[in-house]
């Protein structure tokens, strides 16, 4: 924790910690030597790199992560240190392109990517962190265009359905499938 310009940590106070170049990496409060309270990490020039809170040293709730040019990148929920609930992911304009799902730091239940416009582009399923089961791909329409079976995180086969030649034609085989996944 001690940095560049930061001799000595205050145990009880405001904390400031620098890089090696002399620029601010982070800064937070500190309680009986340990982390508490909103924390901030920068990087290099400046920009907010991370904000979230520490309870007794270990990240807790809502933490906020940044790319280097100040776009939004992520948003986690933790406790205890560990990753817990949504977690969200944007692009570099951010718009929201990811939702994972975490248990005591694992990934788990569904992962689902998006189109820039919000609409479902894949769903996969988790368990113990591991994709597990049949993950859904979707067109721009909402229909599914691909089945990829998951075994213990190793991708055992993939199936294209509902595909069109390049002249707008249905080629292969088409299904149709109920608003809640399940085949039709």
């Amino acid at each position: 924790w001690v940095g560049f310009g930061q001799d000595e940590i205050d145990p009880n106070g405001f904390n400031h910690f620098f890089y090696e170049t002399g620029e601010l990496a982070s800064e937070g409060m500190f309680v009986n030597g340990l982390p508490d309270g909103l924390w901030k990490s920068y990087f290099k020039n400046g920009k907010l790199k991370s904000e979230g809170f520490k309870e007794a040293g270990l990240s807790d709730s809502l933490w906020i992560f940044y790319r280097e040019d100040g776009s939004l990148a992520s948003r986690y929920y933790y406790q205890n240190d560990q990753k817990n609930g949504c977690a969200t992911f944007y692009d570099s304009t951010g718009i929201k392109i990811k939702e994972v799902y975490f248990v005591d730091g694992k990934k788990e239940g569904e992962a689902i990517e998006f189109y820039p416009d919000g609409a479902t582009k894949k769903i996969i399923h988790f368990e113990n962190d591991k994709e597990n089961g049949i993950a859904l791909e979707l067109d721009t329409n909402g229909i599914v265009v691909a089945e990829e079976e998951y075994m213990n995180g190793y991708l055992r086969d993939v199936t294209k359905y509902n595909q069109l030649d390049e002249n707008g034609n249905k080629t292969g085989v088409w299904r149709e499938y109920f608003e809640n996944g399940k085949k039709k």
